[in-house]
């Protein structure tokens, strides 16, 4: 329309154009934008508010009432818009913001309150500045009212009749508080300074007033206060001793832990200076640690052990022989205390009796050099080395717990030939169990030199030990006797772990039950003696509970079958390596829970023989058959063949045994000799027979995929025989069939008996 010119536009110039071109201003487009989307959406009437730049840019505001035209299908076709200028009430609308934000600022910054009242008892507004609106009064509701009742509540009011009172007396004014009533019924604590004001004739005509709001002040105060009440109950209860001085050397604090300490009430000490506070603790007058704080003490802090200052803090201990039955050691601390400011407004100490502790660090200080005595002792009786014994690998170890205990092993070169091998666990603990341990092995050596049976050897052990034991003192204690040459160790039990052997065929674990009653525990005791016969490659293991009963952090023991399978896995090793091994698997088994017990083990393994040789003579029947087939055991095990490999052999001399039987001599009487030799690795059993000649090697191999039926009978021996062995060779010289059966020990096992099927 033509009113647009107010704008500074002539109609036509618009027509034609959209208005968001130039007109509308860049930040409302949006929204007009916007409000046009939601009247094509709706088709209903829009109202909006926008400003628009006229020719000169300045900006104006408008309301714009917007309507959709509508065809007879019902879609928009044209938008009828009616606009108003409303700047002038923005600018209302803007100022109306300034002025509350102002007051919301004067609210939140409250000035104080000038109110004068007449002095009569009802004490009524005579003139009440502005500012009163903070708390919700306009200064016409007040004039002239009373401020009791009103204003001030029974506990304001006698506060202030009370003031009013002390004006007429001393016609001075004070600064009072009290809890003022708001108009919306709250209450709100007013701080005011109030000042008589009297005629010419000294009348008291008016009481002038400037109030401030303090109740965030009051707050804090009593936060404070709570605080203060807290820390007090805190501190009496506190189960350190605690007391505190103030600059005047008087005790201000003086809580429970202190009365139980001292013995001293704190209602017979609070306010008590001149030293008294150390009547309890020396029994006379002195400086303690916190005066040391508030003054230089330097004449007694040598008394103090560990004396030093941390900033306005002191530290010490001090062992007073009056305090307590046998002594008091007594650990204090004292500090400055400070106001807010940073200045000393005295001291406080707490202390800490310490004897019960220092008494167990004594305990454990002489513990510890008991300990290092009772290892030293026991490391003294520990052997260096391993001896050299005939036909024997040894290994042995002990590794003490972090509680001593009396665990051993010794080896003893015996006046009538052979080794002394013993192994004992001392009960107890520390020197008691050291000393025991150092008694029971000396009896052992004396008693080994004179007796050459081991059972008389603990037999004559055990009576000593008992006639002269503490009670409860015992030892377990294997003793046995090593013969290098017979391979043998006979040995007695006095209620020692068994030892474990293990066979070098198969590694087979075969279980020793001996066991007799431990020394010490009864006289008159005999011990009956067993015999271990070794063959080469055997290995035997002695052992203490420290072993099988090691835990790991699920409280689980290492036992019996971990031990057992530690030694099957290396029994072809060095006696070494299987030490080294079970070590290992104990270890990985503990974790990392602390080793609780001494853990011995000593190894011996039967040293395997680098060469040997055998003939053995034996006549055309069956029941010759087991002594061959034991001499080749015992030559391949000590040679370190493995149990398979012996077996094979065993299998394969015994089908060429029996077929020389049944096919060369045909049952009748005839000579067999056979040559078992080994050397550098390789096993030749060469049997001799003078039966007719016949070569095995040129034997056709069975047919295996024929039928059954249809196989030809024969040749399955020699299959085997073939098969079981790694090379057979036959020759005939001199009227004698010679067959030869080899093996070789470091060939890889392959599973002969498969082949052989």
């Amino acid at each position: 329309s033509p009113s647009i010119r107010q704008a500074g536009y002539e109609p036509s110039e618009l027509i034609g154009r959209s208005p968001l071109e130039n007109l509308i201003h860049p930040e409302d487009k949006e929204v007009l934008k916007q409000s046009l989307s939601r009247l094509l959406a709706t088709k209903s009437r829009e109202i909006t508010e926008y400003r628009i730049r006229d020719r000169k840019g300045s900006c104006i505001w408008v309301e714009t009432i917007s309507n959709p035209i509508l065809d007879w299908e019902g879609n928009v076709i044209y938008v009828a818009c009616s606009t108003r200028d409303i700047t002038q009430r923005k600018k209302v609308e803007a100022a109306r913001r300034e002025s509350e934000e102002r007051y919301l600022l004067l609210a939140e910054n409250m000035t104080d309150v000038i109110h004068l009242h007449t002095p009569d008892p009802e004490l009524h507004f005579a003139y009440v500045s502005p500012s009163i609106r903070v708390a919700g009064y306009e200064p016409s509701e007040l004039i002239g009212k009373p401020a009791i009742g009103l204003f001030f509540g029974p506990e304001g009011a006698e506060i202030i009749r009370q003031a009013l009172l002390r004006f007429l007396e001393t016609k001075r004014g004070e600064v009072i508080e009290y809890p003022a009533i708001m108009k919306d019924g709250s209450r709100r604590w007013v701080e005011t300074i109030s000042s008589p004001v009297f005629d010419r004739e000294g009348n008291l005509i008016y009481i002038a007033n400037s109030s401030r709001d303090i109740t965030s002040r009051k707050r804090v105060e009593e936060a404070l206060r709570e605080s203060q009440q807290q820390m007090a109950d805190i501190i009496s209860f506190l189960p350190e001793a605690i007391m505190a001085l103030d600059l005047n050397g008087k005790v201000m604090i003086w809580n429970q832990a202190m009365e139980v300490l001292t013995g001293v009430l704190a209602k017979d000490i609070l306010g008590k200076g001149d030293y008294e506070y150390s009547l309890p603790f020396y029994g006379y007058r002195r400086p303690i640690l916190v005066d040391m704080v508030l003054e230089p003490h330097e004449g007694w802090e040598a008394e103090y052990l560990g004396f030093k200052r941390e900033g306005t803090a002191v530290i010490g201990e001090v062992f007073i022989p009056t305090f307590g039955p046998h002594g008091s050691y007594l650990l204090a601390k004292a500090t400055a205390l400070c106001d807010e400011i940073g200045n000393t407004v005295g001291a406080i100490e707490s202390v800490r009796d310490m004897t019960e502790r220092r008494i167990m660090e004594q305990k454990l200080e002489r513990s510890r050099t008991e300990l290092h005595v009772a290892a030293e002792i026991q490391k003294s009786f520990i052997p260096k080395t391993t001896p050299d014994i005939a036909n024997f690998e040894v290994a042995a170890v002990t590794i003490p717990a972090m509680e001593v205990g009396g665990d051993f092993y010794d080896f003893i070169t015996l006046p009538h030939g052979g080794h002394g091998l013993v192994i004992a666990d001392v009960a107890g603990k520390s020197i008691p169990a050291a000393l025991f341990m150092a008694l029971s092995r000396m009896i052992i050596r004396a008693s080994a030199a004179h007796q050459s049976l081991a059972t008389e050897v603990l037999r004559n052990a055990n009576n000593m030990i008992a006639s002269d034991a503490t009670a409860g003192m015992f030892v377990t204690l294997l003793f046995g006797v090593l013969d290098g040459e017979a391979l043998t160790l006979k040995y007695a039990n006095a209620g020692h772990p068994t030892p474990l052997i293990f066979k070098s065929m198969d590694c087979r674990y075969a279980e020793e039950r001996a066991c007799g009653i431990a020394l010490g525990a009864k006289e008159g005791v005999s011990y009956e003696e067993q015999t271990i016969k070794f063959m080469p490659g055997d290995v035997a293991v002695f052992y203490t509970d420290g072993v099988t009963e090691a835990m790991n952090t699920r409280g689980e023991l290492f036992g019996m079958q971990r031990l057992i399978g530690a030694v099957s896995k290396t029994c072809q090793s060095p006696a070494e390596e299987i030490m080294a091994r079970i070590l290992e698997e104990v270890s990985a088994f503990r974790g990392d829970r602390e080793q609780n017990d001494d853990l011995t083990l000593v190894v011996l393994k039967a040293s395997p023989r680098v060469e040997e040789h055998s003939l053995i003579s034996v006549h055309s029947r069956d029941e010759e058959i087991p002594r061959v087939g034991e001499e080749l055991e015992r030559i391949m095990s000590g040679a370190g063949f493995a149990g398979k490999q012996i077996l094979d052999m065993q299998l394969a001399v015994e089908e060429a045994f029996i077929n020389i039987i049944r096919h060369g001599y045909h049952g009748a009487y005839g000579a067999i000799l056979i040559a078992i030799d080994f050397q550098e690795g390789r096993l030749t059993v060469t049997i001799e027979d003078d039966a007719p000649p016949f070569d095995p090697t040129r034997f056709q191999e069975p047919d295996f995929s024929a039928d059954l039926e249809k196989r030809p009978i024969g040749g399955l021996g020699i299959h085997l025989m073939r098969s079981l062995s790694d090379e057979m060779r036959y020759d005939f010289e001199t009227g004698k069939n010679r067959l030869k059966l080899i093996k070789i020990k470091d060939r890889p096992l392959i599973g002969a008996h498969q082949e052989a099927g």
